[in-house]
């Protein structure tokens, strides 16, 4: 019921926006999984979810966002480094953080969809959270000179073959 929950909470603020004449076409989410399973593990406070019921979870805050704003597309936003990405070259590319689980993207987003597809959901976009320090990070622990991109192909090639829209959150303030 936690989804349900949190979509009741939220669409409050949201409802004064409609109720004014506005209309919501998309809504995205931030880091819904990883703030409430990745995150809290490695800060030890582990939210007692596997991944699939967090993802359930989701898929159901974003059929009650459905029931309550018809014909809005979802999105989701995540950081790639609570996930171990194999790279279009064959390079592994491990959470960036050794005290969480071993949670694989594709199988991930897998998980992702289907939990959506049962609840008549389609995810519309997919926003990777993993840029300037992320690819600055995968280049000096590959040894290379500059940048890595090949976590951000990886993701982006992924979630594409799957029909879903794709973007970079780049994410460089001071450089």
């Amino acid at each position: 019921e936690w989804g349900k929950r949190v979509a009741a909470n939220e669409f409050t603020p949201l409802k004064r926006w409609l109720d004014a004449g506005g209309r919501i076409d998309y809504l995205t989410t931030d880091h819904p999984v990883m703030m409430n399973l990745g995150h809290r593990t490695y800060q030890g406070t582990d939210s007692g979810l596997t991944l699939e019921e967090t993802l359930e979870e989701l898929a159901s805050y974003y059929a009650e966002m459905a029931r309550r704003i018809p014909n809005v597309k979802f999105g989701t936003i995540e950081s790639l480094g609570f996930f171990h990405v194999k790279g279009p070259d064959g390079v592994e590319y491990p959470r960036t953080v050794p005290k969480l689980p071993i949670w694989r993207f594709e199988e991930f987003f897998d998980l992702l969809l289907a939990a959506m597809k049962r609840h008549g959901l389609k995810l519309d976009h997919f926003h990777i959270d993993y840029g300037y320090y992320g690819v600055r990070h995968d280049g000096h622990r590959l040894r290379k000179a500059g940048l890595d991109f090949g976590r951000l192909l990886a993701v982006e090639r992924y979630v594409q073959s799957k029909g879903v829209n794709v973007g970079v959150i780049v994410n460089a303030f001071h450089d």
